[in-house]
């Protein structure tokens, strides 16, 4: 998941935003990568506050109002359950309070944000003093995640509250990121974009067509950069690897496999981690 523009000096990382992992045990090559480049450039600037507004529904409307009873009654059970204020839950859109309850549930597994490989990156970034830019605005990014039909959000909502809330696929891709298995990330965006198309088309396709300019002018200005995407940007026909190869520019992939060292005592100390919610304001 990790990819080289040949005539340059930049990178594209694959990465997932929330694992359980320690920050030794981010692969050699991406360490070697990350040390000798000047630049870090990740998805959105990680110091800009994220903005709740495209999160909610708009005034007049409800939760209620999109999905059916036993949808709502299902999320508000997991929502107190995770302990978010319930009187909060009514103002979310459907595809809002489906990643809430994913990445409170995913939190306490051990599953944090704060433990993403793009934050320990530009955590490291920061420390380093190293020049750090963004592919597209905060606002951009969570308007993406959110602005797909209401009927393709209700389906999402649904499928994470009639299961553990996304948290066994979840581990799986850490799984599969750590060994650099881009064969289980492509399996699991074409399921996604089965079950919900124009979520996807938003999500992958529209914002890898936007990124690709911008990358291919990092790669002419012979500046080293990491620049680091979710891992299902760079996996199929409209993979970045795939966009960037139609513009003209070649790519050579770089593998890795994490040694199979146990977990355990890290998501201990990732629970204790873990003691705030994760909810918009």
């Amino acid at each position: 998941m990790l990819w080289k523009i040949e005539g340059s000096e930049t990178h594209i990382l694959g990465s997932v935003h929330v694992t359980n992992l320690e920050p030794f045990r981010l692969p050699r090559h991406v360490l070697e990568v990350f040390s000798t480049a000047s630049h870090l450039v990740l998805e959105a600037d990680l110091s800009e506050p994220p903005d709740s507004a495209p999160l909610l529904l708009p005034p007049g409307t409800t939760l209620k109002d999109c999905v059916t009873p036993l949808t709502y009654a299902k999320a508000h059970s997991h929502w107190l359950r995770l302990g978010l204020p319930g009187q909060n839950l009514p103002r979310f859109k459907p595809g809002a309070a489906a990643l809430i309850l994913h990445l409170n549930e995913a939190a306490r597994s051990g599953y944090v944000m704060e433990r993403g490989v793009d934050r320990l990156l530009w955590d490291r970034a920061v420390h380093d003093a190293k020049h750090r830019g963004a592919l597209e605005t905060v606002e951009a990014q969570t308007i993406a995640l959110t602005s797909a039909p209401i009927a393709e959000q209700t389906s999402m909502l649904e499928y994470f509250v009639n299961g553990d809330l996304g948290v066994a696929e979840l581990s799986t891709m850490v799984r599969a990121w750590t060994h650099g298995n881009t064969i289980r990330f492509d399996a699991a965006l074409t399921d996604r974009r089965r079950r919900w198309p124009a979520m996807f088309d938003i999500l992958i396709n529209q914002r890898n067509r936007n990124w690709v300019p911008s990358i291919v002018r990092m790669a002419a200005d012979r500046r080293s950069r990491l620049i680091v995407v979710g891992a299902m940007h760079t996996v199929g026909p409209a993979g970045l690897p795939r966009l960037l190869s139609m513009h003209g520019l070649r790519l050579r992939s770089q593998s890795w496999c994490l040694p199979a060292t146990p977990l355990t005592r890290y998501r201990h100390h990732a629970r204790r981690e873990a003691h705030g919610r994760v909810q918009p304001d």
